[in-house]
């Protein structure tokens, strides 16, 4: 196993505790250069006291467990409005948010911009700037992001 998935052992108990999520971490540096990013969500939105709370108690379960030899620099922030969405939780809070959805179509890479007006465990809904609606299923999607400009 290697460092990245033995924090994640970590951290994924710490954070869900906070009836939060882990989107992504990541590892990277070597030596006094070393930075561990942990990207969190919630259904309800981050705020930076719950940022500042994950942090402390998994910097502390990091130097207990003894995991990263020497200094290391750890960040935990939510994902923003630029990382693609990974999970079907994070659609919910962004109904009425324009995403740009890159989805495998009959082979095809296919590139939609549209409102989210649904978001279910099994698909999204887009109203497309024609006024179509466009159902998209979890299992076709490759990238989602929000867009800041319709």
């Amino acid at each position: 196993m290697d460092i990245a998935e033995q924090i994640v052992r970590l951290a994924q108990p710490i954070i869900e505790a906070k009836d939060a999520y882990l989107i992504e971490l990541k590892v990277r540096g070597k030596g006094r250069n070393r930075i561990i990013e942990a990207f969190i969500d919630t259904d309800t939105g981050v705020t930076t006291d719950l940022c500042a709370e994950i942090s402390r108690e998994l910097s502390t379960a990091l130097d207990a467990a003894d995991i990263i030899r020497g200094p290391y620099h750890l960040i935990v922030s939510s994902p923003g409005l630029d990382r693609p969405l990974k999970f079907p939780r994070q659609y919910q809070k962004n109904i009425e948010r324009t995403l740009l959805v890159k989805v495998l179509s009959n082979g095809a890479v296919e590139k939609i911009e549209g409102k989210l007006t649904e978001a279910t465990t099994e698909h999204i809904t887009l109203l497309l700037k024609n006024a179509e609606q466009r159902t998209i299923p979890f299992d076709q999607i490759i990238d989602a992001r929000v867009q800041t400009i319709w």
